[in-house]
């Protein structure tokens, strides 16, 4: 995690400057065996993989739940949250200007997804905790090669015991939300309540 230390810090927690995040002199002498990195595989998080790699530390790169980052398959949703994004960041003049300027590159050189490919060829391991987010690459063999597509795996979120269904009690009506509240366009919290 990133510095300063905050109160309630567990003591197992490593914070650090940013910089070492992406120098595999850090990583190797923390002296640990591999690191799960919540980073989706995107592009701007490339130096700290290549970091863990060049470490020579077993990297698992986490993907997202949706898989949606890939246009041709997923054409009208990514239209559709880019737009929403975009008028939401900037406004009902500036936000379609910038969001058909987003959707042309992300459906045209955008979905080359270089920085992508590059990210996952760092991984000893693709994790994805949901079926259609790994065919969003799978099927994309074509696209994402051979030696990555060979590393894919379907591994879902854990779910604790206390919130599968048990017979012997009866089930309570309950509703939980927790996420990112002030997060309109990924969390949507205006539908939620």
């Amino acid at each position: 995690m990133p510095t300063p230390a905050q109160e309630g810090d567990d003591p197992d927690l490593i914070r650090t400057e940013y910089a070492n995040l992406k120098d595999a002199a850090w990583w190797k002498s923390l002296g640990i065996d591999g690191v799960i990195l919540y980073a989706w595989g995107m592009g701007k998080y490339l130096p700290i993989a290549r970091a863990i790699h060049d470490a020579g530390i077993f990297l698992v790169v986490y993907m997202d739940t949706s898989g949606l980052f890939y246009p041709w398959r997923y054409w009208k949703t990514l239209t559709l949250q880019i737009w929403n994004r975009e008028k939401n960041k900037r406004g009902n003049l500036k936000g379609p200007l910038f969001a058909c300027l987003h959707i042309i590159k992300n459906h045209t050189f955008g979905a080359l997804d270089w920085g992508r490919r590059k990210h996952l060829k760092m991984a000893n391991l693709i994790s994805f905790p949901s079926p259609a987010a790994l065919l969003s690459i799978l099927d994309r063999q074509w696209l994402y090669g051979k030696q990555i597509c060979k590393k894919l795996a379907l591994i879902p979120n854990p779910i604790s015991s206390e919130h599968t269904l048990n017979p012997v009690q009866p089930k309570h009506n309950l509703i939980v939300a927790v996420g990112r509240w002030d997060d309109c366009f990924q969390k949507n919290t205006n539908l939620l309540m």
